[in-house]
């Protein structure tokens, strides 16, 4: 079954399938667990209006939670909604204009093996879309961890800035602002955690945290792994460690 998610003002974003046609109701919840839509499925293709939809990128990876209820079961999965479209010719992808195979190659770059996109595109007139599962180099979809720091650990980070310090009582620190699949929401650290050291090194940027991970990564360390300490804005002090080494 493909289920079709799409802003009210913009097009087609994200294709769910399970394979074999069956009979329930499809909703999909905010972050906040909010209700922002439901449609009843009986046949092979469910189309969910979303209002004014928070696209899923790199830097913000924002993930609805989609609940598929039938008479004998109900699934949950975590969906992004991303919107890739054609206009006068031009393909855009999250609203970013796309005029070259690199600049399709740099937003493409975002996302990770696995991932469907759907893609409109403009061609002598005539519009197709197109639904497109991402390969890693190899052709599967694994996330290969190669130096590749992002995709193993899965997560946005940015730095305190002075404010925030001031409030927080710190003089340095990185904030996770997202997560995706990957050591860190593994590990079981929550959006909005302040890293503040990592393998007894002060994390000022979120460079200093890359540093260190594709150290290990490329065997330029002995370490094999990250020992995390950090907080919440609560004030409570957290202690994380992740193997790198699986």
């Amino acid at each position: 079954m493909s289920i079709c998610l799409q802003d009210q003002k913009k097009a087609s974003a994200i294709t769910w399938n399970d394979g074999e046609p069956q009979e329930g109701t499809a909703k999909l919840f905010d972050t906040e667990n909010h209700l922002v839509a439901e449609a009843a499925f009986g046949g092979d293709t469910v189309q969910m209006h979303v209002k004014d939809a928070h696209l899923w990128n790199a830097e913000e990876p924002y993930l609805y939670t989609l609940v598929l209820e039938t008479a004998g079961e109900a699934i949950t999965d975590h969906v992004g909604i991303r919107e890739i479209h054609a206009k006068d010719g031009v393909l855009y992808l999250n609203g970013v204009k796309i005029k070259s195979s690199s600049a399709l190659q740099e937003q493409i770059s975002k996302y990770r093996p696995g991932d469907k996109v759907e893609l409109t595109i403009n061609r002598n007139g005539s519009t197709k879309k197109f639904t497109v599962e991402l390969r890693n180099a190899q052709g599967s979809t694994k996330v290969v961890k190669g130096g590749d720091s992002a995709e193993v650990m899965g997560a946005a980070f940015k730095a305190l800035n002075d404010e925030q310090k001031r409030k927080l009582g710190v003089s340095y620190g990185i904030e996770v602002t997202g997560l995706t699949s990957g050591k860190l929401k593994d590990a079981g650290i929550k959006k909005g955690f302040i890293i503040m050291i990592v393998n007894n090194q002060k994390i000022s940027a979120p460079e200093d945290l890359e540093k260190i991970v594709e150290s290990i990564l490329q065997g330029r360390t002995e370490d094999q792994g990250l020992f995390i300490k950090g907080f919440y804005p609560n004030g409570r002090t957290k202690y994380y460690a992740i193997d790198l080494a699986e």
